[in-house]
């Protein structure tokens, strides 16, 4: 079925702006999760498994199967076919062998185990404030700026020095 130019340069966009988003998604995942892995900061291991699970949920997902449609009706309304090239064949079982996985490896990111990190919103006024406001930055890492503001050679020295202090 061939249509105007217009959709199917509007279903190409779509495809291709839904594939990046999703590729741009995954990335923003993987910063948080290093971030949550790496941190001592349980504030910090909590906001970024939060904001992980809500990544995934409304971000990631939706694109894996916005891209996966969109691709199935470009490859529909153009002269390429679905499968008439070995290529275009092969992306679509990329991605839906990616969407599968996905939807496979979402699975321990539901709602019931993260339940422990959700009672903050069962918090008073002040334990709340207590746990989101930042907690000695002042002292420990007040001189941190320094180090890159000089731009001396031994900025690492300098770095590792305040914050092992």
């Amino acid at each position: 079925m061939m249509l105007t130019p217009a959709v199917r340069k509007f279903a190409l966009a779509a495809h291709i702006m839904s594939s990046i988003g999703w590729f741009g998604a995954v990335a923003v995942f993987l910063a948080l999760a290093v971030a949550g892995m790496t941190s001592k900061d349980a504030r910090l291991v909590r906001a970024s498994y939060l904001s992980m699970e809500l990544t995934t949920w409304s971000v990631i997902v939706p694109l894996a199967f916005l891209s996966l449609l969109s691709g199935v009706v470009s490859s529909l309304i153009t002269n390429w076919g679905l499968f008439r090239y070995y290529w275009v064949l092969l992306k679509l079982l990329m991605t839906t062998f990616a969407t599968i996985v996905l939807l496979i490896h979402t699975q321990p990111i539901q709602r019931p185990h993260l339940a422990s990190y959700r009672h903050a919103a069962h918090w008073n006024g002040e334990e709340r404030h207590h746990a989101l406001r930042p907690r000695g930055l002042s002292k420990r890492y007040a001189g941190v700026r320094g180090c890159f503001v000089r731009r001396t050679n031994s900025s690492r020295d300098c770095l590792h020095q305040k914050l092992m202090a």
